[in-house]
């Protein structure tokens, strides 16, 4: 593994990404800890959380894809295979999109259940639909079933991260992690 050599994302790219996949991981375990808990404060304190972090989701993949429309990625391994290539270009296309759907479809059924969504728990956003229960729970239901697709895209994601580092032992994985000083290509 040439890692000393690897062609890496730059700081800021690597940066964004584990800070989009912290925010990510850690309000879809929130969300997966509170959806059987009986209705109380801790549920509810839950669900503050879970929405203050998600809601951050949508300006870190505003940055982000900014960011990566000025700062193009590296290439991927001109060893990889070309549909496999393909394959991966198409998963980032996805994964952008459940970025922004994701948390698209929770804001829009908390308002329709009644319930504002706040930036980081912070600042009010805008209300996307009025109070309508029965569009709540078709809300509910793609919010839920878009973050279950998301997990298992992201637990794919990871499992193929590990593979390449420790089976194939190419420098995939190292393209995401911090260069330590040394030189890059």
């Amino acid at each position: 593994m040439a890692f000393g050599n690897t062609i890496r994302y730059n700081p800021t790219a690597q940066w964004l990404h584990w800070l989009m996949a912290v925010l990510i991981i850690g309000t879809r375990v929130l969300g997966y800890y509170f959806e059987d808990l009986p209705r109380g404060p801790e549920r509810s304190s839950l669900i503050g959380w879970h929405k203050a972090t998600g809601s951050t989701v949508l300006p870190a993949v505003a940055f982000r894809l900014a960011w990566r429309s000025f700062n193009p990625p590296p290439p991927l391994s001109a060893t990889m295979p070309l549909l496999l290539r393909k394959i991966t270009g198409y998963a980032f296309i996805v994964y952008y999109l459940l970025m922004i759907l994701v948390p698209l479809a929770g804001w829009a059924e908390s308002n329709a259940f009644g319930y504002p969504v706040k930036l980081a728990g912070v600042l009010p956003l805008p209300v996307l639909l009025e109070k309508n229960e029965s569009l709540g729970e078709a809300f509910r239901n793609v919010h839920v079933t878009l973050a279950w697709a998301f997990g298992i895209l992201i637990a794919g994601h990871a499992a193929a991260a590990l593979k390449h580092h420790f089976v194939d032992r190419d420098d995939t994985l190292a393209r995401m992690l911090p260069n330590h000083g040394k030189k890059q290509k």
